[in-house]
């Protein structure tokens, strides 16, 4: 009797093929891990960056940023990352960075109130 299915009754080759022993492998078996993937310390990346952008001064790329933030840690930062923190910390009531344009930041100061002495006349209130 023979029996029907997907995966019965095979032709001679491909039974013979399935009748092979598998050899695995030890290189390719053994999980693979990346040398450049490192533990860091939370906020590593977000220190470095703010140190770049102190170092800058003025208004950085994205990309420049990203190359100053590895050259600062001495190993690889995912781009996507440096994209992430700056995105997010530069928009919401934690903010730590100001974008001028696309792909443009800088570090945030934040408005500087203004001294008794500046206050004119015309800005006084008169309660």
């Amino acid at each position: 009797m023979d029996l029907t299915g997907q995966l019965h009754n095979l032709p001679k080759p491909v039974e013979y093929l399935f009748s092979l022993p598998v050899q695995a492998d030890y290189e390719t078996s053994v999980r693979v891990v990346k040398p450049w993937v490192a533990k860091r310390r939370l906020g590593e990346v977000r220190d470095a960056m703010i140190a770049v952008l102190r170092e800058g001064g003025d208004y950085i790329r994205v990309a420049d940023i990203h190359a100053r933030v590895e050259q600062k840690l001495e190993c690889p930062v995912s781009y996507q990352h440096v994209k992430d923190v700056l995105s997010n910390r530069s928009r919401n009531e934690k903010q730590l960075f100001e974008r001028k344009g696309y792909g443009l930041y800088r570090l945030w100061v934040p408005d500087q109130p203004k001294s008794a002495d500046a206050v004119g006349p015309s800005q006084t209130s008169y309660l």
